[in-house]
């Protein structure tokens, strides 16, 4: 008889995410179509959910999201994450503190 996959949880000592078990698809990146806002962040939960272990802060989940933006999304954005990444708190621009959540 096959094991049944663990699954986080909460109980226990077991702390794997789901995606450990399941091994989904990689994902498809946003290419910056309007039609394909609601499906990538609907699948973007869905991977929030397998990975609540690692992906387990909003900043975390933005830079991840981040990361699988493309085209022109990706070139509005951009500015941004760079504020991010390369300025202190009280240095940031008021967007980029509002956005991360600072």
């Amino acid at each position: 008889m096959n094991a049944r996959p663990a699954a986080t949880t909460g109980e226990g000592s077991n702390k794997q995410d789901l995606r450990e078990a399941l091994k989904p698809p990689k994902l498809e990146p946003f290419r910056g179509q309007a039609a394909d806002v609601i499906p990538f962040l609907t699948r973007m939960k869905a991977y929030f959910r397998l990975y609540k272990n690692k992906l387990n802060t909003p900043t975390k989940k933005l830079l991840y999201t981040v990361s699988l933006i493309q085209g022109d999304a990706k070139d509005w954005f951009e500015p941004i994450l760079r504020d991010f990444l390369e300025n202190d708190e009280e240095a940031q621009d008021q967007d980029t503190q509002n956005i991360f959540g600072n």
